[in-house]
């Protein structure tokens, strides 16, 4: 089989959140050269018509799609699956419907709220109040831009000591600095879970949950994964949040609750390929649904590898499932 990687372009001097498409790219063309396919790959900018070309040129019998972004922002990600469905191409991973539905954070949550899965209220500059009750503490986020693009320490406010209309003016301050949409977002001060589903044979196989722990962090600091524990090595915030898979025995009921709800979420949003489910977990065991990323990071380093090694699946095993599931989907 021959196969086209495509993933987005990097700039010149790119930060290490924008190589870690180029890390992925590595590790899957390991994997395909192993199981005996021919590939080549492309970086792809916003002339879609540049990556049509090439396309038609290469004849693929597939596209593994790493695009992750176009223009510098996520909202964009969608554009190359359409391509792909514009050009009848098989391709891996979700549909352009799909990564709409997720990668827009608002639009995810009102999907979610409507199909009974727990995810916590919002506010926008447009909202007249708070979608939901009104929490003590919020969270100030990009609509759009995954990767824990912005988040610091200071994206956490105490709802009390503010109005929300001063919750609006630091959203506007946000926009206008960073060009992106922002919105607050319920904190639940709690745990972080995530659950990496896998399809086989079409059906979701959920890998064994991975927590965030947050070492040593003193009282006063939010327990958070932002963009220094996810990406700054020399960081406390990254040496102190490893990722566990060890729970115990009586957190069965919790981990059961967690993998129904990322199943629901699966069927919600018609995904396929593979996934991510990001939750927090409250004192009351209460898990909510932050996030659901339709095109996670598949490095054979990152938490994704981590979690199908933990689930006894090879990682060259896992992108033979990948690719098995686009080839069947499109036949």
């Amino acid at each position: 089989m021959h196969v086209i990687l495509l993933h987005n372009e990097v700039s010149e001097n790119p930060s290490i959140d924008e190589q870690d498409v180029l890390f992925q790219c590595d590790a899957v063309e390991r994997a395909l050269s192993e199981l005996g396919h021919t590939y080549a790959r492309l970086a792809v900018n916003l002339n879609l018509e540049n990556a049509a070309r090439f396309i038609d040129e290469q004849q693929p019998d597939l596209v593994f799609n790493l695009v992750e972004s176009l223009r510098g922002t996520d909202r964009l990600m969608p554009m190359a699956p359409l391509l792909f469905e514009a050009m009848g191409i098989p391709y891996t991973g979700a549909s352009s419907q799909a990564i709409l539905a997720t990668s827009g954070k608002i639009n995810a949550k009102r999907w979610m709220l409507s199909a009974g899965i727990p995810t916590p209220s919002w506010m926008t500059l447009q909202d007249p109040g708070w979608n939901g009750l009104r929490p003590e503490k919020a969270i100030l986020k990009a609509a759009w831009e995954h990767a824990s693009f912005g988040i610091t320490d200071d994206s956490i406010v105490c709802c009390a000591a503010v109005s929300d209309q001063e919750i609006r003016d630091r959203l506007k301050r946000l926009e206008e600095q960073t060009g992106k949409q922002h919105f607050a977002e319920q904190f639940i001060d709690g745990r972080e879970i995530n659950i990496t589903i896998l399809a086989d044979a079409f059906e979701p196989v959920m890998m064994p949950a991975a927590e965030i722990l947050f070492i040593d962090y003193p009282d006063d600091k939010p327990k958070i994964v932002g963009y220094a524990a996810k990406w700054s090595e020399n960081t406390n915030e990254y040496q102190n949040t490893p990722r566990t898979f060890e729970f115990k025995s009586d957190e069965t009921p919790l981990l059961e609750q967690i993998n129904m709800q990322a199943r629901k979420c699966w069927d919600c949003f018609g995904l396929s390929g593979y996934a991510r489910v990001d939750f927090r977990v409250d004192s009351a065991m209460q898990p909510w649904v932050l996030e659901v990323n339709a095109n996670p990071c598949i490095a054979d380093d990152a938490g994704f590898a981590a979690a199908i090694e933990q689930g006894n699946v090879p990682y060259v095993e896992a992108i033979r499932r990948i690719v098995d599931d686009a080839s069947k989907r499109s036949r």
